[in-house]
């Protein structure tokens, strides 16, 4: 994912549980690389006005070697065979992501790549959708939507993508029944949380049309593409946490079936364009006055009964970790972090909301002007995304400093300020 430059670079990484390959040699990424490159052909510009196929990265997480398809601006990479190589530093985000690096915006991508075809394709066009979303007008500013970690509204999403899904398989009829269902799960979730249409909107603009533009041309048909989807919702509803990971599935859903009409929607987008909304106008849906009623009329269609049940003993072993959090962050000694111009990188499947407190990232790396912080037991960022928080440290060596499943490496420059109970970075 890529924000423009001119704000915080925010670069989330979704791991997969999907079987993967060995590490790429220069042979497999020629293939991968040609692999894209005719996928884009073969879309030629049709569904974005962008040729998608442009600068590629692959990266060795472990090593930092890259094995790119074009030299870098400067020609600094090592041409092996018509492909180059070199390594990133430090410094550098690893991350599937759009990544500007050495005076070029590059797909970046982890290697080993998904041996599935469809997981790789998918995960190929995501990202390199992502590397001309900017041109396109299509980036939104980043949002956290903490609201999908409460239980009622984990509930209503779910039941969303439920109705969706079904709408995609039906005839007409029962299309517009169930999408009508999925658009009243999806009012009622936001006339609860005041303000969560727009930071819902802002993802699934930025994430679910990269999504869906992956599904949409990296599977050739529409059955599998159906297939594909009714697998991600299946994954999804394991995931510890929606906030930021939900338009992975609501994102395609909604523009799998606006194609599914004769309307040329995509090209009247914009970033601030709510999925829902088109498809309520294109679909010609007006929705009941008593939306409560209405729930409580069409849950049951929906397994209602089965999610709430998911959903409450979540609920239960939620509240002991939160507890846990709050008592960490909240009501222990801590060391207070500015962030002031962040590159992060982190699981979108695992954030924990602590309400006003703030989200926790259970694991994150954050390069900024004071050096690089890596956490793999928890952080705290406020909801001002101004500063992030880990406990006090145990540790503290020169311009290292450690604690508790973190680790803050200082640049020249900076130091750590004590308050007499806390620690704070500064200049």
């Amino acid at each position: 994912m890529r924000r423009s430059s001119y704000f915080v670079s925010i670069i989330i990484i979704l791991l997969s549980k999907l079987a993967f390959s060995q590490d790429i040699n220069t042979e497999e990424a020629k293939k991968y690389f040609n692999e894209l490159k005719s996928i884009a052909d073969k879309d030629s510009k049709k569904m974005w006005g962008e040729y998608l196929y442009g600068p590629v990265m692959f990266v060795n997480p472990r090593t930092r070697e890259i094995i790119t398809n074009e030299n870098d601006a400067s020609g600094s990479l090592k041409n092996i065979g018509g492909v180059y190589a070199g390594r990133l530093s430090e410094r550098d985000m690893l991350a599937n992501t759009a990544y500007e690096w050495h005076g070029k915006i590059w797909t970046m991508i982890l290697m080993p790549l998904p041996k599935s075809d469809y997981e790789r394709r998918v995960l190929l066009v995501h990202e390199s959708f992502h590397r001309v979303q900017e041109k396109i007008g299509l980036v939104s500013a980043s949002s956290t939507n903490n609201h999908l970690d409460e239980k009622e509204a984990r509930i209503l999403l779910r039941m969303e993508w439920g109705a969706l899904f079904k709408a995609l398989n039906d005839n007409a009829a029962k299309k517009l029944h169930d999408i009508k269902s999925a658009l009243v799960f999806r009012e009622l979730r936001r006339l609860k949380y005041p303000g969560s249409d727009e930071s819902e909107n802002a993802l699934e603009i930025h994430e679910g049309l990269a999504e869906y533009t992956g599904i949409k041309l990296g599977i050739g048909n529409e059955p599998d593409r159906i297939k594909y989807i009714a697998r991600r919702i299946s994954d999804a509803s394991g995931f510890p946490s929606f906030v930021r990971s939900f338009p992975y599935i609501s994102g395609p859903l909604y523009c799998m079936l606006l194609d599914q009409t004769s309307t040329s929607w995509r090209s009247k987008l914009n970033n601030r364009s709510d999925l829902g909304a088109f498809t309520k106008n294109v679909y010609q849906i007006n929705l009941d006055m008593n939306l409560k009623q209405t729930f409580e009329y069409i849950k049951s269609k929906y397994s209602f009964g089965k999610i709430n049940d998911y959903e409450q003993q979540r609920e239960i072993k939620k509240s002991e970790v939160v507890n846990e959090y709050k008592a960490k962050f909240a009501a222990g000694r801590i060391l207070m972090i500015p962030l002031i111009n962040m590159k992060i990188q982190f699981d979108p499947r695992n954030l924990i909301s602590l309400g006003n407190y703030g989200t926790v990232y259970p694991t994150l790396k954050i390069v900024d002007n004071w050096g690089i912080l890596e956490v793999n037991k928890g952080a705290l960022l406020t909801p001002d995304w101004k500063k992030v928080i880990v406990t006090y440290p145990e540790n503290i060596s020169g311009n290292l400093l450690s604690g508790e499943g973190w680790k803050l490496t200082l640049n020249a420059g900076w130091k750590y300020l004590n308050d007499g109970i806390n620690l704070t970075i500064s200049k």
